[in-house]
């Protein structure tokens, strides 16, 4: 079996393919092969975040740290067990997400503190604009600028839950592993979220039924992506012959 640290070293040397299209085709079979318990807890994702978001501050808090990394999460636990070939996938297995609490919230909060000190310089142009006229006129160009660095991170880090979900990985390990990961392929990657972006964009249009399956259906490619890239499924049928060879 590869260790995560071995892939990640294979990928700083020799890169990877990223199948773009097919990581979101893999998301929509997977999505159909369970449709109806997908459809089932994105209606009761969108129901917790909802409620959350109602309560003042530690509500839309609490969402975003905890309550979201957690429930995302479980699309990604059912993915591998679909994939795996298991046939019974039961609606508990969604909150299976909610084992990682710990790493993911840790994950959450050093990400979203990591994004803040990363936009400081821009907050700092934008009280400029806003109280000085004389900055007025360079701000759309000096913002453009400004945002470049948060944007990358916040595009490097996107699979930090992966590594803390599927290779126990701490907070800052799982950020770094995401880093050197898709550096690699970082304007493709950042190609790959703005076409996910749009097809929630998408499910927005087509109301609410379009957005109950955006949401899973962009979770599962999400999976799919990483998976690929990490080589997870490879690692965990090998991990499956050598039990059997054991047995």
């Amino acid at each position: 079996m590869t260790s995560a640290t071995e892939r990640i070293r294979e990928i700083q040397e020799r890169g990877y393919d990223f199948a773009f299209g097919t990581y979101i085709e893999r998301g929509f079979q997977i999505f159909g092969k369970q449709a109806g318990l997908f459809i089932a807890f994105t209606l009761v994702y969108l129901a917790i975040l909802g409620f959350s978001n109602l309560i003042p501050f530690v509500g839309p808090l609490g969402a975003n740290i905890i309550l979201s990394p957690c429930l995302v999460a479980g699309y990604y636990l059912v993915a591998q067990k679909i994939n795996a070939g298991e046939r019974q996938i039961e609606f508990g297995d969604f909150f299976k997400g909610f084992d990682y609490i710990g790493k993911l919230a840790v994950v959450a909060v050093f990400t979203s503190l990591v994004l803040a000190a990363s936009a400081i310089p821009f907050g700092i142009l934008v009280f400029a604009a806003v109280f000085s006229g004389d900055h007025i006129a360079s701000f759309s160009f000096g913002a453009f600028l400004l945002l470049i660095p948060p944007i990358y991170l916040a595009i490097s880090y996107a699979a930090a839950p992966f590594f803390a979900i599927f290779y126990n990985m701490e907070a800052w390990e799982a950020m770094e592993a995401s880093r050197k990961v898709i550096s690699k392929k970082w304007f493709t990657v950042f190609l790959f979220s703005i076409v996910l972006s749009l097809i929630a964009g998408l499910g927005f249009v087509v109301l609410f039924v379009g957005i109950l399956v955006a949401i899973p259906v962009i979770a599962l490619a999400q999976y799919e992506a990483f998976s690929d890239i990490m080589q997870l499924e490879q690692e965990e049928n090998e991990d499956d012959e050598v039990m059997r060879h054991l047995v």
